[in-house]
Formats: structure tokens, sequence, C-alpha cells
């Protein structure tokens, strides 16, 4: 997870444009909120908007909002730098879901035994 102030346009870019981050931020209108699984990688992005990865990236109209393919909602949405809270990488997204199976391997769980359910005929 990276946090407040090790949070930057660059490496939140770098790590946007290699595949995807899950952003928690506030949002600058009513204050609430919000969490996106985002990515800047054209390879992730439907062809009718990947046009918008320059533009995003090159941030001229203001340096502190960033626009990002939504991954849930399959469009732009857009968020204001100074607000995230935090950002998990894609490694590290995909790192935690490992540690759920090993965790999960090591109760038991994987190889527990089901019992049927019988119903009455």
């Amino acid at each position: 997870m990276i946090k407040g102030e090790d949070i930057t346009r660059e490496s939140l870019i770098e790590h946007l444009t290699k595949g995807f981050c899950k952003v928690q931020f506030r949002k600058q209108t009513d204050g609430k909120f919000r969490s996106l699984v985002c990515t800047l990688d054209s390879k992730q992005i439907p062809a009718k908007f990947a046009k918008g990865v320059v533009s995003s990236i090159e941030g001229k109209d203001d340096p502190t909002k960033l626009s990002v393919f939504d991954l849930v909602s399959r469009d732009w949405r857009s968020f204001y730098i100074p607000n995230i809270m935090y950002y998990y990488t894609e490694d590290h997204l995909r790192g935690q879901k490992e540690e759920k199976t090993e965790n999960n391997e090591e109760k038991g769980v994987k190889n527990a035994k089901r019992t049927p359910i019988v119903t009455g005929k």
C-alpha cells in the first residue's frame, strides 16, 4: 500500500501504465470516500477510449488532477492526487489473493470435505 505523502503523480502514473491500481480517495465535490480499480495501461483500455491516455498522463489542464480508466464502470473517472488516502498496486493486490489462498490451505479449507445437502423426495 502506498499512502499519503509517499504518493506522487509520477509514481502513480508509473504503476497505472504498467497495470491497474485500487485507489482510495476523498471526492472533491462532497467529501465522501470513493474507491476505484483503475488503469492507464493501454492494453486494458478499449480502443474507443485509448486516446484519453496521453492527455491524462500529460496533465496539462491541472497537474493535481488525474483522469484514469475505471475498470469496473468501463469509463473515464478523475480525482485529485492530494485527496488520495492510499492506493494498492496490481502486484500488491495479486499478492493479497495469493496470501489468502495460502492461508486457506494452511487451515485445511482447500481440502475440506463438503457434506452434500440431502432433500426429501
